[in-house]
């Protein structure tokens, strides 16, 4: 894995929560997505004692498209408001549950008993995201604010649909957590608009050398 200073490491998990809030809309919009940025997002969970933030991801091109989503989003090239609004209030959500303790360890419990037996490469399994799908409902569902993911109603009668969405609102919360342990804070986004612009472009650029 590469090394990256501690600017480079929020940006990539900001990246990593802004990709888990896409493929949730997007699952939610049109009951599919990107399967290679499923497969690393949903993976991200059940990393719980990587050595380094972008371990978390399998490496930089794990969140390439949270990275050209983010650009996309700060630069105006690509506005989605519900992905903001998603993003902000799993923000506020992660914010609680880091006063959960119970809860803390009830999911810890859950996600390292998931991680012993969902081989690792396959996280976006059945399996595997009906586990990650029954974590989030047991546990971060029961806070508030309830994250509410705007779709297509048709999409959203069937149960996998469902379950995906939830399974990617967990990663979302996962790289939220990272993002708040390296410092992460909601003012960054207003005043440090263009330099993670600038940093998500490095990023994007390494992780596509890296290929």
């Amino acid at each position: 894995m590469s090394a990256l200073d501690r600017g480079e490491a929020q940006v990539l998990a900001l990246a990593g929560l802004v990709q888990a809030v896409h493929l949730a809309l997007s699952v939610a919009r049109e009951g599919r997505c990107d399967p290679a940025a499923q497969a690393a997002s949903l993976a991200s969970v059940l990393r719980l004692d990587a050595d380094s933030p972008d371990a978390i991801y399998g490496g930089l091109g794990g969140v390439r498209t949270g990275l050209r989503v983010l650009i996309g989003q700060i630069r105006g090239e690509q506005r989605d408001p519900e992905l903001v609004r998603v993003a902000a209030t799993v923000v506020n959500l992660e914010r609680r549950y880091s006063r959960e303790p119970r809860m803390q360890q009830d999911l810890r419990r859950r996600l390292e008993a998931a991680a012993e037996r969902i081989p690792a490469d396959q996280p976006d399994s059945p399996e595997a995201i009906e586990t990650l799908a029954g974590a989030y409902l047991a546990t971060l569902s029961t806070l508030t604010p309830r994250i509410r993911v705007p779709g297509n109603p048709l999409v959203l009668k069937e149960t996998a649909n469902v379950e995906r969405i939830r399974a990617h609102l967990l990663a979302a919360l996962r790289s939220a957590a990272l993002w708040r342990q390296l410092g992460g804070r909601g003012w960054q986004m207003l005043l440090q608009r263009r330099r993670i612009v600038e940093t998500a472009q490095r990023l994007l650029g390494r992780s596509l050398a890296a290929v």
